[in-house]
């Protein structure tokens, strides 16, 4: 029996150390601390995210995340998500910019007295939602890098 492998375990892990890297300089940092304003000046009470496809398993992660640091926090879907009220503050991923889908769901959340905040690839899109804040993240999508 042959044990030995071609697979190249540590190149692949420094092929994605170096994806990595070349995102994060790409990332406006100010960024990052408008959305971290967003979540603690606010104070914000429960925080509802939501996304599409691929963008919606990441924002299960970073409602994961957002619980271990100590914020109640919960995804659009599942049976023990509560309707955004008041104080809370509405998290939804935005690819391209816009979405029907996300545009009802962040009406739905403004008009209950929610903040809305939307991470996107394509800033000038999604300012044409009912938004609060507009976090840019530079980002590969369906049409490019933007």
């Amino acid at each position: 029996m042959n044990t030995e492998s071609n697979f190249d375990l540590a190149g692949l892990g420094r092929s994605a150390c170096r994806d990595l890297e070349s995102v994060f300089e790409r990332v406006d940092p100010s960024q990052f601390e408008l959305l971290s304003r967003e979540l603690l000046a606010t104070k914000a009470n429960r925080i509802i995210c939501y996304g599409v496809g691929r963008e919606g398993l990441m924002m299960e992660a970073i409602a994961m995340r957002l619980m271990h640091a100590g914020f109640p926090s919960y995804v659009v879907g599942e049976m023990v998500t509560p309707p955004v009220r008041p104080g809370d503050v509405f998290l939804a991923s935005a690819e391209p910019g816009y979405f029907p889908t996300v545009e009802t769901l962040l009406k739905v959340a403004r008009e209950a007295g929610g903040r809305t905040v939307v991470i996107t690839a394509q800033p000038k899109r999604a300012v044409q939602m009912p938004v609060d804040v507009v976090i840019h993240l530079p980002a590969q999508t369906m049409v490019g890098f933007r």
